[in-house]
């Protein structure tokens, strides 16, 4: 997979969920083994940084949605973003993006799961 997005040469990068988690426990995320087990057709959220566009020195943070599409060999994920950033321009809705299992930081479970709060069985 490519090197990772960086906010120097890109514009954006990912953040660390789990730093996050660490530097502020009460920012809950999926225990690692979720994390580490996602498959194509799941949806996950990832905490993009993007350089604001009319001010270079700051930095803001989206939570976007991303559905995967493969995972390499080595578990690390690509992903199709579900929207637009809406803070900057230089991703789009349908980008693809390499991730690690330390950047989900939600996974959506869908209602026919067990653990859904408005669980529905299949059928």
């Amino acid at each position: 997979m490519a090197n990772p997005a960086t906010l120097d040469a890109d514009g954006w990068q990912l953040e660390s969920a789990v730093e996050r988690n660490g530097a502020s426990p009460g920012f809950e995320i999926p225990d690692e083994e979720e994390r580490r087990s996602l498959r194509p057709g799941q949806r996950a959220k990832l905490l993009f940084l993007f350089v604001v566009e009319d001010e270079p020195n700051a930095v803001q943070c989206e939570r976007i949605w991303v559905t995967l599409t493969a995972v390499d060999a080595e578990g690390r994920y690509v992903g199709q973003l579900e929207s637009s950033p809406v803070t900057s321009r230089v991703l789009r809705a349908g980008d693809s993006v390499s991730f690690a299992a330390e950047h989900v930081s939600t996974v959506m479970i869908p209602v026919t799961d067990p653990r859904h709060p408005r669980y529905r069985p299949k059928g």
